[in-house]
């Protein structure tokens, strides 16, 4: 399943996970569409909104499905994420699949490590730790 198919983890709905470009990516992207022909302004006049907002979304500040699917139109590409993975394999100097087996890395990881932590405050809860009505140790300021 590749990463642009697959829904996010934690949400209930069943949208593909969008990704979302770094500062660089979005250098790189915005270099595409001037090597395009366009710019922001004319995306935003088409669509009808603001330029900003096609500025928030190329550089990974905001999400908006028209803009991104414009964007990918533009660029050639099937959707957003391909448009992502391109400019995060040129500003990686990686392939593609590397890139991709690199994201699904850090998503097996993090999964895992929120699996342990669930565990780890069951087992609290079990043996009494974390009892109900009991206040937590809290951290004082330094200072």
């Amino acid at each position: 399943m590749n990463i642009a198919d697959r829904p996010a983890a934690n949400k209930a709905r069943s949208k593909p996970r969008r990704l979302k470009p770094t500062s660089r990516e979005g250098l790189f992207i915005q270099y595409k569409l001037r090597d395009s022909d366009e710019s922001f302004v004319g995306i935003s006049t088409r669509l009808g909104i603001a330029s900003p907002s096609v500025r928030y979304v190329v550089f990974g500040q905001r999400h908006s499905a028209r803009v991104e699917a414009e964007i990918a139109r533009i660029l050639g590409k099937p959707n957003w994420n391909e448009v992502v993975l391109e400019a995060r394999s040129a500003v990686t100097g990686k392939s593609k699949e590397a890139v991709i087996e690199e994201m699904e890395n850090r998503i097996r990881e993090r999964n895992q490590a929120s699996a342990e932590a669930l565990a780890r405050r069951i087992e609290d809860a079990i043996s009494g730790k974390n009892r109900p009505g009991k206040k937590p140790p809290t951290m004082r300021r330094a200072g």
